[in-house]
């Protein structure tokens, strides 16, 4: 794995033609496919009836999902950044404990985690 893609990455990945700058494979924190998920649930993300289908067209491009563990989960609580989204402490989380860089366009991420892409 060459970096950790965020929610927003995952998503311009195939819907807006993006090309993260750290070739394939990614890995993302599943709570990025959770947020996703969340997101078309609830009219905010037009995936069409295919949901699964945008996931698998993940995995073919070369995204791994990452579990969220109870470690990992405890090591996001545990960053001392001042952040109350769950989501973004646990893919930053999963980012660090990887060593890898983290491919966001998030300013709040950036500004947090010093091995930030976009």
């Amino acid at each position: 794995m060459n970096a950790v893609l965020d929610t927003c990455a995952l998503i311009d990945l195939l819907l807006a033609s993006y090309r993260p700058p750290v070739p394939a494979p990614w890995g993302a924190s599943a709570i990025s496919w959770c947020e996703i998920a969340w997101k078309h649930r609830h009219g905010q993300l037009a995936l069409g009836p295919h949901r699964d289908r945008f996931f698998a067209d993940l995995r073919a491009v070369g995204v791994t999902d990452i579990p969220v563990s109870a470690r990992l989960a405890v090591a996001a609580t545990d960053l001392a950044w001042d952040h109350r989204d769950p989501a973004d402490r646990l893919i930053v989380a999963t980012a660090e404990d990887l060593a890898l860089p983290l491919i966001t366009r998030d300013r709040i991420i950036q500004g947090f985690y010093g091995r930030c892409r976009w």
